[in-house]
C-alpha cells in the first residue's frame, strides 16, 4: 500500500506485522492515500463460554430459525456454522474462553488497508492473529478484520480509495 505524506518528504514506514505482505504506511496523524480496497459486513460471531458448543449452536440454531450447518468447511473445532442464505452476513457459534458475547467480522480484499482506515476512524489493534486482527471500536465493542470468507465478494461491498 503506498501511502504519502502531505509534508515535502515522502513518510512511509513498513510494519509486516499487519498481515502476511510488508506493506508501507503513515502514521494516524498523517493524511495519506490509500490504495484501493473493499471490506463489508461479513459475519456476526456468537461467543460462547462454555463447554458444550454444540448445545449453544442448537440454542442459536433455533432462536435465529437457521439449521446447524455441519458440512460447512466452517463446522470444525470449537466453531458451528449456520446456514446462510445468499447475499447475507454468516452467522457462526464459537466457543471461547473469554466471556459470551457478540461480535461481528469485516472481510476485506486489503487487511493491512482496512486496518489503517479503521485505526484512522479512532479504532485499535487488540491482537494480530494469523490470519486476521482483533480490533476494539472508540466505544468498546470488539471485531475482527478477516479475510474474504463469503462467495460473491466484493458484492455489496464498500470501495475506499
Amino acid at each position: 500500500m503506498l501511502a504519502i505524506s502531505t509534508r515535502d518528504s515522502l513518510s512511509v514506514r513498513f510494519r509486516p506485522e499487519l498481515d502476511m505482505r510488508e506493506k508501507p504506511f503513515v502514521g494516524r496523524n498523517q493524511k495519506a492515500f490509500t490504495v484501493m480496497h473493499h471490506s463489508r459486513l461479513c459475519a456476526l460471531l456468537i461467543d460462547c463460554n462454555g463447554p458444550d458448543v454444540d448445545k449453544a449452536a442448537g440454542f442459536w440454531a433455533e432462536a435465529l430459525g437457521r439449521a446447524i450447518d455441519p458440512d460447512h468447511p466452517g463446522t470444525r473445532g470449537n466453531y458451528r456454522m449456520l446456514e446462510t442464505p445468499p447475499d447475507e452476513p454468516i452467522v457462526q457459534i464459537q466457543r471461547v474462553s473469554h466471556e459470551s458475547r457478540v461480535h461481528i467480522d469485516i472481510e476485506t480484499d486489503d487487511i493491512s488497508a482496512e486496518v489503517l482506515r479503521l485505526e484512522r476512524l479512532g479504532a485499535t489493534v487488540v491482537s494480530r492473529l494469523e490470519r486476521w486482527v482483533v480490533m476494539q471500536a472508540p466505544t468498546g465493542q470488539r471485531f475482527c478484520v478477516v479475510r474474504v470468507q463469503r462467495p460473491g465478494f466484493p458484492k455489496n461491498a464498500n470501495r475506499w480509495d
